[in-house]
Parts: structure tokens; sequence; C-alpha cells
């Protein structure tokens, strides 16, 4: 009797012991999960703000061709029919313009050259962030 007694006492504490080691498992891999939303989440915010400075960039790069070639194409600034200052401003606004809409467009297709080369794939930042916890 007292052999019977044991034994099913050692079968619940052996029992406890195995529910004990999934709660475990369970909390750890809840924390994995939540680790991995906010990495995943993290990743994301960067490759916004990542794509907002390609965007950027090719605007600005747009522009400043223009610009230059603007500058080339014109010859004779001193002649009589030049507008003076207020077409080199107006000139300098419509170049601006014509480089949003070029960016806007994607006529240069620089922007998503420079994100896909530089964006953070989120498998590997995934990756890399868990493995440090």
């Amino acid at each position: 009797m007292i052999n019977r007694f044991s034994n099913i006492s050692a079968s619940a504490s052996s029992i406890s012991l195995r529910m004990a080691d999934r709660a475990q498992k369970n909390d750890a891999s809840k924390q994995l999960t939540e680790a991995a939303k906010q990495n995943l989440a993290n990743v994301k915010k960067h490759n916004a703000k990542l794509r907002d400075a390609c965007d950027s960039f090719e605007d600005l790069f747009a522009h400043k061709m223009i610009k230059v070639m603007r500058e080339a194409n014109t010859q004779d600034k001193d002649n009589i029919m030049s507008g003076g200052r207020g077409e080199e401003i107006f000139q300098d606004m419509l170049d601006e313009k014509y480089a949003t809409l070029f960016s806007k467009t994607n006529a240069l297709g620089m922007a998503d050259m420079i994100y896909e080369h530089t964006k953070m794939d989120e498998r590997t930042k995934l990756a890399k962030g868990l493995g440090k916890m």
C-alpha cells in the first residue's frame, strides 16, 4: 500500500514538473513572439524613413540635374530679352516642380534602386534581433 502511494506521489510530481515545463516554454515563446513583433515594427519604421529619404534624394538630384542642364543650355544671360532676377527665380521654381514630377512619376527610378539596395530585409533583421535575446 505504501508503494502504491509513493508511485502515485511520484506520478503526480512528474506530471506537475511537465506542466511547469510547458508553462515556461509557453512564456518563453510568448516573449519571443513579442520580440519578433517589435523587431518587425522597427524594421517597417526604418524602411519607411529610408523610403522618404530616397525620394527626397531623387528629388534633389533631379532638381540639380535640371538646373545644370539649363545653365549649360543658356548661352546669353545678358541678352536684352532676359527677364532678369525674376525670371531666374521663376525658372528655379519651375525646375523644382519638374524635379518633383520626375520623382513622383519614377521617371529616373533612382529612389527605387537606392531603397532596394539599402533597405533592411525583415527576415534578416528579425533573425538578428532574435539572436540577441
